[in-house]
């Protein structure tokens, strides 16, 4: 079993009489900005918003938008008080390619965040055993595994990770003395995933990700040196705690009394709760680089459905049926060869090339339509197959509404 050495937290005693002691002042720290910062100053009933000062130290290390930075502070500090709150979202830290900070991103994380626990390889026996017993902050590295088809060991940790947002998530075993009982086995617990491109769809629906890059030449950050870093970062960890301790009840009232965020994915409004709840009661100033950050997740999510085969397909046939003459009883059909026809006109598009580099066919358009509960039919003469407008128009409500005019 995995086991994480903690210091003991000290006991805070009032100082004894006696002669004054002159102590050398330490030069305040500066970030990569050229601010002075607050890296681990942060005391008991102090008036400094622990978000920021979280925000700062990670700022020091990585470099990071800081409406990045606030939100992975907040994820950090709700992750300490986890049990406050009906769900809580997963942190994915991605990047286009190697060395944007991945590795250090989650070096500070580890640092700060509740009894954390990383790994780039365990198995699904391992997770669920180590949530039950520790519920601990689990850090998983190289986690463009959990994608890999054909693995039975990634396909259930993928199932573990996709439920485990629920406070009420389990998973059941064999189990006993003579492994003959049912074991449940609860999966909740603050988690996060790294990798190189672009997480799965269900997975990154549960996920609040941070998208790292590169520094450029005008980026500094300060050197990360262990022996250095981790006494700060106890600091700053402390100052976490302490603040969860003494507003874990007024994070619990906001979680309950808070207006999500007005935003079309229901799930994330949901799920950015915990962090949204968090800020508020530490520091409303920082509320409005959270909601910056979700509306700029509601429109990668946007324009992620937009980029789906079966999306782009509904948006053409839109277009497409706008330019059909209705028929004398006010109905648009179109042949299933028209709208090949049509589709594959559409030269900027990929329906010219859909099928292994043929175009695309009407076996490939009814796949595409099906799930969304649409078939072909045959036309007022009963003689002829393909589409009526009338059976798109609630899915095109639904999945490809039209974009307002400004």
């Amino acid at each position: 079993m995995v086991k994480r050495k903690t210091k003991k937290q000290p006991e805070v005693n009032p100082a004894p009489p006696g002669p004054e002691r002159k102590t050398r002042k330490r030069k305040p720290k500066r970030t990569a900005k050229g601010r002075v910062g607050r890296v681990g100053r942060v005391a008991r009933g102090g008036t400094a918003s622990i978000v920021r000062t979280v925000a700062d130290f990670i700022g020091t290390y990585i470099v990071m938008p800081d409406d990045a930075r606030i939100v992975m502070a907040s994820w950090i500090l709700a992750s300490h008080i986890i049990d406050s709150f009906d769900r809580f979202p997963h942190l994915a830290i991605t990047s286009p390619e190697k060395r944007c900070g991945k590795t250090r991103c989650l070096q500070l994380i580890e640092l700060l965040s509740r009894e954390a626990v990383m790994t780039s390889n365990m198995s699904p026996a391992v997770v669920y055993r180590l949530i039950e017993e520790k519920k601990p902050t689990l850090i998983m590295d190289e986690a463009q595994s959990l994608s890999r088809q054909g693995s039975e060991n990634s396909i259930a940790i993928q199932e573990i990770f996709c439920a485990a947002i629920d406070r009420n998530a389990a998973v059941h075993r064999v189990g006993g003395d003579r492994n003959d009982e049912i074991v449940q086995f609860r999966v909740y617990s603050p988690k996060v995933v790294a990798l190189i491109g672009n997480l799965d769809g269900v997975l990154a629906d549960r996920c609040v990700e941070v998208r790292l890059a590169r520094k450029t030449a005008d980026d500094s950050v300060t050197r990360f040196r262990s022996r250095v870093v981790e006494p700060d970062a106890e600091k700053v960890r402390e100052s976490i705690v302490a603040w969860c301790t003494d507003h874990a009840g007024r994070v619990a009232e906001a979680y309950d009394t808070t207006d999500e965020f007005d935003i079309a994915n229901d799930r994330m409004a949901e799920l950015m709760l915990p962090l949204q709840s968090v800020v508020m009661v530490d520091d409303e100033e920082s509320l409005p680089a959270l909601r910056r950050f979700v509306f700029e997740l509601e429109e990668q999510d946007r324009q992620a459905e937009l980029s789906t085969p079966g999306v782009k397909l509904l948006i053409a046939a839109r277009e497409i049926f706008d330019r059909v003459k209705p028929d004398e009883n006010g109905g648009k059909f179109l042949l299933t060869k028209n709208l090949i026809r049509k589709l594959v006109a559409r030269e900027e598009e990929e329906w010219q090339r859909f099928s292994s580099g043929r175009p695309i066919s009407a076996d490939a358009i009814a796949r595409l339509l099906r799930p969304y509960g649409i078939r072909s039919s045959r036309d007022r003469t009963r003689r002829k197959r393909g589409y009526w407008a009338h059976d798109f128009d609630s899915t095109w409500e639904r999945y490809a509404p039209r974009t307002p005019s400004p």
